[in-house]
């Protein structure tokens, strides 16, 4: 059976701090309302002797897996008609080491910045794109079909194509402004990063999904490209979409232990 955990905000603070530099992991944040340093410490380290005095092996585990992990998953999302709503705020962070995957979720608090505290569940390694996709809300696919939203100037003349398919380019760029100027309830971006690499922190792969929630019509998923295009995605393709950049990522590590053995 999975493991499932919930902490406070300063029950997690303590636990990461053994751990990393940094006071959370990304894109977690920890915003206190305790006025004085000194209370503020000495609430930190009652909430590290109540986890102490309960002996528990598998969080310890989940803990190292999460502060050195082969993958992980960052999710951040905010309500696009209210980006300070901290109700529309989603920040997660999956994380796979070896067969074992976890996803760690901020439960929202007093304002986007605050934390309501944590909860991680335990996952199988394999299981990781679904787990995130079903932590997401629940939402279907978009009615729109294909949407080609606005891209960047590649710096090359055009004026000849232009002029020659000028109304399907207007049209295609309409719909797209209208897309990008629908209510939005999610707005999110997923990226996938590798744990590790042997070539340092330039090294790592790093791949990049986004999503948007439009009301009264559904999910879109957008890959980056030139120019992005807004597919309609149930949970089934958004997973699908997720486990083929988790893939790429498996693939450079795999590639780079290659390299170091041969």
């Amino acid at each position: 059976m999975n493991q499932h955990w919930s902490f406070t905000d300063l029950e997690f603070v303590a636990l990461w701090a053994p751990l990393r530099e940094d006071v959370l992991p990304q894109p977690f944040t920890h915003v206190t309302d305790i006025s004085s340093g000194a209370q503020y410490e000495y609430e930190l380290r009652s909430a590290r002797a109540r986890l102490d005095s309960i002996a528990d092996g598998a969080r310890e585990l989940m803990l190292q897996d999460i502060a050195r992990p082969d993958l992980t998953v960052l999710v951040r999302a905010l309500d696009g008609r209210d980006r300070r709503d901290p109700a529309g705020s989603i920040r997660m962070l999956a994380a796979r080491r070896e067969e074992r995957g976890y996803l760690v979720t901020q439960l929202p608090g007093r304002t986007v910045d605050h934390s309501g505290g944590f909860t991680v569940t335990e996952c199988h390694a394999l299981d990781l794109a679904a787990t995130v996709v079903a932590a997401l809300p629940d939402v279907p696919p978009g009615r729109q079909g294909r949407v080609t939203l606005p891209g960047h100037d590649d710096g090359m003349d055009h004026s000849f194509e232009m002029a020659r398919w000028r109304d399907t380019f207007d049209d295609t760029e309409e719909r797209g402004r209208n897309f990008l100027r629908a209510p939005a309830p999610t707005i999110g971006r997923i990226e996938i990063r590798q744990g590790v690499s042997r070539f340092g922190p330039r090294g790592r792969t790093i791949r990049v999904l986004f999503w948007r929630d439009l009301l009264d019509d559904g999910r879109y998923a957008i890959v980056p490209a030139n120019p992005p295009v807004a597919a309609p995605a149930n949970a089934r393709a958004l997973i699908d979409m997720l486990d083929t950049e988790i893939s790429t990522i498996v693939r450079a590590i795999e590639d780079e232990q290659a390299f170091q053995e041969a």
